[in-house]
């Protein structure tokens, strides 16, 4: 929606791009652990 641009847009400018480019580090770090945990967990119920 263009509410949450908007104020992704603001953070961005309040924050700076580096504390940005920090923030989406974590996510992505965070969205793998949460597929690699996913995977884990299907092969412990495959086996």
């Amino acid at each position: 929606t263009f509410l949450c641009t908007f104020l992704h847009f603001c953070v961005r400018i309040l924050y700076g791009f580096t504390s940005c480019y920090i923030t989406d580090i974590i996510k992505f770090v965070v969205n793998l652990v949460m597929n690699l945990i996913e995977i884990i967990q299907n092969l412990k119920r495959g086996s």
